[in-house]
């Protein structure tokens, strides 16, 4: 998901992308703004039973023209049950607040967890397997 605010943070652009249930930082947030350099994002998360997170510091992972950007890979508890999200967007710049905004998005419902079990002779035919595919991948392609 991407965010695109201006320097009072007010939301101009939010492109969503799909977060299913129980994905691990399989989903990121990337919020865009022309703020300074040395503001501290930082963004806290109410989930749908109204519980609320802790906040979550984004990191800085560059600059466009006169736009910073700051990333959060989303956490598995924020995946963790279906239905909407409310994610907040605190600005700092040292112990000043210089902007606060929330936007929303789903978690759709995927399906239930299941740590299946294999036993000892079938990671031996996967491994067999993974390493096959990569041989004939490599006669395939020169990668000498």
């Amino acid at each position: 998901m991407i965010i695109f605010a201006d320097e009072k943070l007010n939301v101009k652009k939010l492109l969503h992308e799909a977060v299913h249930q129980g994905s691990n930082k399989a989903n990121s947030i990337q919020f865009v703004a022309p703020i300074n350099s040395n503001a501290t994002i930082k963004i806290a998360f109410e989930l749908p039973n109204a519980e609320n997170t802790r906040q979550y510091l984004m990191e800085s992972v560059g600059v466009y023209e006169d736009y910073y950007m700051w990333s959060l890979e989303v956490p598995y508890n924020v995946s963790k049950i279906p239905g909407r999200v409310r994610c907040q967007i605190i600005a700092t710049i040292g112990s000043q607040q210089i902007g606060s905004q929330s936007v929303d998005f789903v978690v759709t419902e995927g399906v239930e967890y299941n740590n299946a079990e294999f036993e000892e002779d079938q990671f031996s035919e996967i491994i067999g397997y993974i390493n096959e595919t990569k041989v004939g991948v490599a006669n395939k392609v020169n990668i000498n």
